[in-house]
């Protein structure tokens, strides 16, 4: 994800569930919170560090309204060398609200993930640069629920017996120490 802050629902990368999320439809603003290259550019090359190496089938790309892009090409560093997958989308209507295009593919395990943006600003618009709503990846596979290191019985009870033989010994010396 870049931000969320222009989506009409929550996303929690690993967490959220993405087909039941796009199910509900959500639709970028389009009024806030887009990324945007500098202009002037019809190209723009952005990376994403997904945090660790997953294996991901997808993702869904809100594409900005105003300075929205005509293709992407989406790479993995495979080897020394790079794996492409292409998009093509539509222009979206400048000035409305936008759902994503939803790009499905085979299996692939990666931590970044490189587009290659062309055709920028299709439609025209003053901002003359490269924009995207949101970015979301469909992993295979949720993140597993957090665990701390939470004692189990059986190492409480060793713990506490462990303490009583320490507390055990102690007693013992200092009364061989009285007696002597």
């Amino acid at each position: 994800m870049i931000n969320q802050s222009g989506l009409s629902k929550t996303y929690e990368s690993g967490v959220t569930d993405f087909d039941a999320y796009l199910a509900l439809n959500p639709i970028h603003s389009a009024s806030a919170g887009e990324w945007l290259s500098t202009g002037p550019l019809s190209m723009a090359r952005v990376t994403f560090d997904l945090g660790e190496t997953i294996e991901f089938t997808g993702a869904a790309i809100w594409n900005e309204d105003a300075s929205g892009i005509g293709s992407i090409i989406a790479s993995i560093p495979l080897g020394g060398s790079y794996a492409g997958l292409g998009l093509n989308d539509t222009v979206d209507s400048i000035g409305s609200a936008y759902g994503a295009t939803v790009w499905r593919h085979q299996a692939i395990k990666a931590r970044y993930v490189t587009f290659d943006i062309y055709g920028c600003n299709r439609a025209g618009f003053a901002h003359n640069g490269c924009g995207l709503g949101e970015v979301a990846f469909r992993s295979t596979a949720l993140a597993p629920p957090p665990t701390g290191a939470v004692p189990e019985p059986g190492a409480w009870a060793l713990m506490i017996l462990g303490f009583g033989g320490v507390g055990a010994t102690l007693r013992r010396r200092r009364h061989s120490f009285a007696a002597a």
